[in-house]
């Protein structure tokens, strides 16, 4: 029924990216870029001191162009973990309706088997029944009893006088 569907829907779902994946990237990146801004620096004062040296500015260019390629890294991998979040919100959304759905179908199925059982656990509920109303019963005797007690001590000293 729709067991068999969920387990297919949870294989299907496991073309999400695992969140290793992203973290080597960013390792990656987190290890290069040191290097990279370490680089740019000097050649950003390299060239902005001798901005007529050719070769400083190709090697500031070059450091840029590194810099900008690992920006655009990040951004590609932001992107990337933005939708896979997306992914995996409207997959849960579409489970916690399945979810929904099976409760109400639960709630039915106990309503219909509470309703099976009544019929077994009616004598069961029969036996309590009485034992209430016998201790209700016992205790109105017991009260009546204790006032009639209390009544005739009270008419006999009232009386004796």
């Amino acid at each position: 029924m729709e067991l068999e569907n969920d387990n297919q829907t949870n294989k299907s779902n496991n073309h999400f990216k695992q969140p290793s994946e992203f973290m080597d990237k960013i390792k990656k990146i987190e290890e290069t870029m040191p290097h990279i801004l370490e680089d740019f620096k000097n050649n950003y004062i390299l060239y902005n001191k001798n901005t007529q040296s050719n070769e400083n500015g190709q090697m500031y260019e070059n450091i840029k162009s590194n810099v900008e390629n690992e920006n655009s890294k990040l951004f590609i991998l932001n992107n990337s973990m933005e939708k896979g979040i997306e992914e995996l919100n409207s997959a849960l959304i579409e489970l916690n309706k399945k979810i929904q759905i099976e409760k109400k179908e639960g709630q039915i199925m106990k309503r219909n088997l509470g309703s099976i059982e009544n019929v077994y656990n009616g004598s069961g509920e029969m036996i309590d029944n009485y034992k209430e109303m016998y201790n209700m019963y016992y205790f109105k005797n017991f009260t009546m009893i204790f006032g009639i007690i209390m009544a005739s001590i009270i008419l006999t000293k009232v009386f004796m006088k």
